[in-house]
Order: structure tokens, then sequence, then C-alpha cells
């Protein structure tokens, strides 16, 4: 969460790095990186209570993941319409076998729309007064597993629970995780298992900052709603800090997590985010690429062919976003801006490669649809 001195720096820093050929993008390198050397241990590692590990605890020998940089332009072109007519569509989560399921964002009720087009209703949500992000625990195979829905309650707060699902219905048993969170509610689950909640400082600048609220915070939780151990605050489900009202969160294949931040005047920011790191206005993290107020209004993110992309809620686009580490081979480009979108709601990766599904349109009669896209 930043002022507007903020934006003009990134400005001014793109501009830099477009006079340097090849030079990647954003005001800081290695963001990321530079918070976990300071957390980083000797060869010798120490447990988190300071004492050397137990001489059974062997250091990883996996090698590390090599990443090439994206190609600094490519492609995003509609490959056909998987499904239309699904009202009041807010939120999205890819199934194991291609389908996805959709949530109504007033009633809470999940639709699930199989790889083929066809539409079923799941069920509805029992208490949800405002839909707002939907996610599936890892290792789903279909049936008897958990979807975990977030939502606004009667008192205008976020809760989070889970719902029994068995591929074919939602059950009506919640089992809740997090309550009166100030506002906010993106979810996704990381390549680590754990779910994560991206959450808003609800107008209140302060409860960014402040260690005792959820809001203006990256939370992250085992699939029950335990703490993981291995937090960067032991005992507390703050994952990250200062944010202002977080818009998407997905990893890239070296299992990096960037998040967007739509803030309150600055604009929306990409961060590559890091554990334990803050991004409060005075001397937080800086952002890898800032959108200034009013151009663009990105919301919701996903990680395909090397890039991330984020659907414009406010102009009709998608923006194709290329990676290099931890800073980006070229500015952010926005696709299918020419009428080819009518409002793009949520974005999703394919299952089994390269590719993403769109949840395109919400209000009307005609509901929204499902778009399949190809991308380079």
């Amino acid at each position: 969460m930043r002022g507007r001195t903020r934006a003009r720096g990134v400005a001014a820093a793109l501009a830099v790095a477009a006079l340097c050929g090849g030079c990647a993008f954003g005001p800081a390198a290695n963001r990321a990186e530079q918070v976990l050397s300071s957390r980083d241990v000797p060869e010798e590692s120490q447990a988190p209570d300071g004492e050397l590990p137990s001489p059974g605890e062997e250091p990883s020998t996996e090698p590390p993941v090599v990443v090439e940089p994206a190609p600094a332009t490519g492609t995003a072109e509609i490959a056909g319409t998987v499904a239309e007519g699904l009202p009041d569509a807010c939120c999205a989560v890819t199934l194991p076998d291609g389908g996805l399921l959709v949530g109504e964002a007033e009633s809470g009720t999940i639709h699930r729309v199989a790889p083929d087009g066809a539409i079923t209703e799941a069920g509805a949500a029992p208490g949800v007064s405002g839909l707002l992000g939907i996610a599936v625990e890892p290792g789903f195979t279909g049936e008897d597993g958990w979807v975990y829905l977030s939502y606004a309650t009667e008192s205008g707060t976020t809760r989070v629970a889970r719902y029994p699902y068995d591929g074919d219905r939602l059950g009506s048993a919640s089992h809740r995780l997090l309550e009166d969170i100030p506002g906010g509610g993106v979810l996704a689950f990381g390549p680590d298992g754990m779910l994560y909640v991206g959450t808003s400082d609800a107008g209140q600048p302060g409860l960014a900052t402040d260690p005792e609220s959820l809001g203006g915070k990256i939370l992250r939780l085992e699939p029950d709603g335990g703490v993981p151990v291995d937090n960067p605050l032991q005992g507390s489900p703050v994952y990250a800090s200062g944010h202002a009202d977080v818009a998407g969160l997905a990893w890239d294949t070296a299992g990096r997590l960037w998040s967007l931040d739509a803030t309150a005047d600055a604009g929306v920011e990409l961060n590559s985010t890091a554990p334990g790191g803050g991004y409060e206005e005075q001397g937080g993290l800086e952002p890898v690429f800032t959108w200034p107020a009013g151009e663009a209004a990105p919301r919701g993110l996903a990680f395909s062919d090397g890039s991330l992309w984020a659907p414009d809620t406010a102009r009709p686009r998608l923006w194709r976003i290329p990676l290099n580490g931890t800073e980006l081979t070229a500015e952010p480009a926005p696709l299918l801006a020419d009428g080819e979108l009518s409002g793009p709601r949520a974005v999703v990766p394919a299952v089994g490669g390269p590719g993403l599904g769109v949840l395109d349109g919400a209000g009307g009669a005609s509901g929204a649809s499902v778009l399949r896209i190809d991308i380079t």
C-alpha cells in the first residue's frame, strides 16, 4: 500500500529500464529474494528456537528450479465459448477434469461447468450474503472433497468457510475457518498445499500494519484452518502485511507468490510477495509494477505459459504480464482489448497445459460466459 509518490517512482524506473536494452522492468530487483536472504541462516541452519537441527534433519538436495524468462510479447485469442447463461457470476475455480465451479455473487449458489459446457447446480452455501471467492482443496479428485468459500456476512465483515463436496452436490454443513475479516476475500491454494487468503483494510490503512488485525494482509492457513508452524510469525495466520485490498494471488513455475493490491489512490500494484514482507507506504517493499489510478483495474490473477494474466474489470481486456524471475520481461500489455470481451470477472489456468478460462460478463438476462483462451 503506497501513496502517489510510489506510482511516480515506478514510472521513472520504467523509463530507465527502457533506455537499457534488454533490462527487466521494475524498480527493485529480487524483492522476494531480498527478504528471504535477510531471513537466511548459515550453512548449519538453525531451528526456529535458535537450536541446531537434529542430526536426522537432512538439508534438501533438490536442484533449484530454472525458469526461462517469458517472451516480451505474446498473444491471447478466444478459442471458443465453453458455457453461457451463468447468472450473477463472480468467481471460478478449475476442477481436475478441466471443468469449473462458478459462484453467484449474491445468492452464493455454486454451479458446476463440465468440460463439454454442461451446467448443473451444485447447491447454495447457507448464510452467504455476498460471495467473494472460491477454491478447491489440493489433491481434490472430483469427489469427496472440500470447497472453500469467502463471503460477506450480515455484519459487513468477511468469513472463510469450507463445505463438503462430493463432485455433484455441495453439503450444507459449513466448517468456519476465519471470522471477522474487515474486508476482501481472495482465495487460492499454493503449491505448498496451504490456503492463502487476500484481505482488505476496508478503508482503514492502519489495519494493514496492525499485527492483531486480519485486514490488509495475505493470510496463510492449513486446509483445516490451523496456523502452519512455518508461518513468518509463530501462531499467526499473517503471511504478508501492508496491503490496501488484495485483488489477486497466483504462483509462478518457481513457486513464487505474486499478488495484486488495489490501493485507494495510487492505482493497482503488482507485488512479488515474500513471506513476512511488509508493503506499507513508509519503508515497505516496492511493487514490481503499478498501473496508475484511473488507467486500469486488473482484478484476479492466474499464471500460465511464463506470464501472469489479469482481467481488467474497468475496461474489458486481459493483461499479459511476462515474468523474468521476480521482475518483468516487458511492461504488461492489454490483450483482447478491441471489444472481444464484455466484462471479464475472473481468470483461471487451463488444466494440462498453457491456456486460460475467462469468466466474462456477469449481469443482464444472458448471464456470464466461460471463454476458452489460447495464449502464447
